[in-house]
């Protein structure tokens, strides 16, 4: 048939409202020309911007895992009218590795880039020492993480649990070890005789934050 999208319709004729309808496109072998961003963080919700040719509304769009070769297909695309461009988001996100990207048009209609993407591990704060401060003063605090991407920690931020607004603290990390921030609570987060949960959290260099 010609290059374009069919809808196909199914209706039960034996109960009221039992009706489906998906679309099915004719389409060429599809090409893949770019393939952006090359680096996101790890299970968070993202978005890669696709060029290339043949794209269409059921075009199929996987990440395949180098590692191991699970593939992870796209939630949602949108595709534009043209079929040149296309945009793929992937909902819950996926884990760390190296991803080569495939999109197919069905069986022996799909084309696959390799070495695409690099997903980063989220840091990891495993607990921070002391776990009690008192107000009064500045205190420093250290905070034994993990996961750190980039060389580099972009900022800390603390919070009055559960709703607080966050605040940005001064911080210190050197890659000498590389499994601490240095943190400094600043005086006046409590008034006198008050008692709060704070929650703590990172960003690392690679903009990926603390899982």
């Amino acid at each position: 048939g010609d290059i374009a999208d069919y809808s196909i319709s199914v209706t039960n004729p034996v109960t009221a409202d039992c009706h489906d309808e998906i679309v099915f496109s004719v389409a060429p072998p599809p090409t893949i020309t770019s393939v952006q961003p090359s680096e996101i963080c790890a299970d968070m919700e993202f978005t890669l911007d696709l060029t290339g040719t043949g794209f269409a509304t059921s075009t199929a769009v996987f990440l395949i895992a180098q590692e191991d070769g699970a593939a992870y297909q796209a939630t949602h695309t949108a595709v534009s009218s043209d079929g040149t461009s296309m945009q793929a988001t992937w909902t819950s996100g996926i884990p760390a590795g190296d991803y080569d990207l495939k999109v197919s048009n069905g069986a022996d209609c799909e084309s696959t880039k390799t070495g695409v993407l690099t997903v980063y591990p989220r840091p990891i704060i495993f607990f921070i020492d002391p776990p009690v401060i008192f107000n009064g003063l500045d205190f420093q605090a250290t905070m034994y993480v993990a996961n750190i991407n980039g060389g580099a920690v972009n900022a800390v931020q603390t919070r009055r649990m559960p709703t607080g607004a966050f605040q940005t603290l001064e911080h210190f990390y050197d890659l000498s070890e590389p499994g601490q921030v240095k943190v400094t609570f600043p005086d006046g987060m409590v008034g006198a005789d008050q008692k709060f949960a704070y929650e703590v959290t990172l960003e690392d260099a690679m903009g990926c934050p603390a899982a």
